[in-house]
């Protein structure tokens, strides 16, 4: 059965609820900013909890095809993007033309090719900051990974992850804001082993527990605080693997701050291991070729808070939904009513703390898991005396 548009009943359902809830974020006029420490008058997914803070928005994969290239629009993700003095993504993929640029392997099931100025929407975004150690980041081999080197450059894009060997590939990058300092690490688990960086071969960084705790302890002697970003674990679930508990710990005893994750194309856990931020996966922040699937993604808001006496850092979260019609072109974070219907799986597989902070943008607040849950029942409640009332 079709409307007489020819469109599906239940694909009409679904464009229509997209569409309202895209309609929540143009009613401002405002811009996104093209700068890292642009800001407006836009709700914060955290105050500031000290006098000077550096605030990081860390954001999932990025992969936009060259058939969604001139529909991309990130105005949908100006609540998100405007907020902190930096924003950091995950660039997967390289900026080269199939058919002049030769895949480095031909037997693995994709190779990711972008636009050339696919760059550009990340900084028209205000992202100047990319992490780029995933298994997509060698697919033409080192011709490839230098063509993106170039296109980033071009926009004034930072990078860390890839290198012409594994020193140059392992270095962070620096963000630094009124006095303080953050070292940000890109790391990959991934296959295949050949781009993975050697001495002397250009490639990613891949993570042995040696090279984390040299890495992470030459940081912290010029660092206030040091992030690590992992490409790691499986595809499509939330389900870790036993590898990823034991580079937690290293990384952490090493002496990290925080820990993030992706590769998944989904949101996956939320914890704080000795009262530091671990998020397991963020997911995507937009990945114009992902499958039918429809899931949940996260944003990480981190404030970084420089004090004599102890540093410290406090996370937010906003969900945004992948899989849909729009986030094929678009970053539109998820409504009250779409966040708790998505987070209901993770609450039954018990890896949200109830205690998490999420950041609502069309609610312009944040609330815990918890309170979230109480605000939507109490709302139900008040509908239902509601319509009782009317003699419904």
């Amino acid at each position: 059965m079709k409307c007489s548009s020819g469109i599906t009943p239940l694909i009409a359902l679904s464009m229509s609820i997209l569409a309202s809830e895209a309609k929540a974020h143009t009613d401002s006029t405002k811009t996104i900013g093209t700068l890292p420490n642009a800001h407006f008058s836009v709700p914060k997914p955290l105050s500031d909890s000290c006098d000077n803070p550096l605030r990081v928005t860390f954001l999932g994969d990025f992969f936009v095809n060259s058939k969604n290239f001139e529909k991309i629009n990130l105005e949908g993700a100006k609540d998100i993007l405007s907020w902190g003095h930096f924003n950091v993504a995950n660039f997967e993929g390289n900026t080269v033309d199939p058919k002049k640029t030769s895949r480095a392997f031909p037997d693995f099931p994709f190779a990711l090719a972008m636009d050339l100025n696919a760059p550009s929407i990340l900084s028209k975004a205000g992202i100047l900051y990319a992490t780029r150690a995933n298994n997509h980041a060698m697919d033409f081999g080192p011709e490839g990974m230098r063509q993106t080197s170039a296109a980033l450059q071009q926009e004034k894009i930072k990078w860390a992850g890839v290198g012409e060997n594994i020193v140059e590939a392992a270095k962070p990058m620096s963000l630094e804001h009124n006095g303080t300092k953050v070292a940000v690490f890109s790391f990959a688990s991934t296959w295949p082993e050949e781009s993975w960086a050697t001495t002397e071969r250009p490639g990613i960084a891949y993570p042995t527990v040696q090279r984390l705790i040299t890495a992470i302890r030459e940081a912290k002697a010029t660092h206030d605080f040091i992030v690590v970003a992992f490409h790691w674990g499986g595809e499509l679930t939330t389900e870790l693997r036993p590898y990823q508990h034991g580079l937690v710990q290293a990384t952490f005893d090493a002496g990290a701050d925080v820990i993030y994750g992706h590769h998944a194309h989904m949101a996956q856990g939320i914890e704080l291991r000795d009262k530091k931020p671990l998020a397991w996966g963020l997911g995507n922040f937009l990945f114009s070729s992902i499958g039918k699937e429809k899931n949940m993604s996260f944003a990480m808001h981190a404030e970084f808070c420089k004090a004599n006496d102890k540093n410290s850092v406090h996370t937010a979260y906003t969900a945004i939904e992948t899989g849909s019609i729009l986030a094929q072109t678009g970053v539109f974070p998820m409504s009250q009513s779409r966040f708790l219907q998505y987070v209901g799986r993770y609450q039954k597989e018990n890896i949200l703390s109830p205690h998490t902070l999420f950041f609502i943008p069309s609610e312009g607040k944040t609330l815990t898991l918890e309170e979230w849950k109480k605000e939507s029942q109490q709302g139900n409640a008040g509908q239902t005396l509601k319509k009782n009332s009317l003699g419904g």
